[in-house]
């Protein structure tokens, strides 16, 4: 696990659309876990 993060602008699509979902889904996650947070 040596390898240094792809720069954005240098990844494939495939590696985008990867990188947005993980976003995505850690946004969602977040907004679940901590509804009361968000709510206000």
């Amino acid at each position: 696990m040596e390898k240094k993060p792809t720069p954005y602008a240098e990844m494939s699509k495939e590696q985008k659309v990867k990188f947005v979902l993980r976003l995505v889904v850690c946004i969602i996650t977040f907004g679940f876990v901590f509804p009361n947070v968000m709510g206000d």
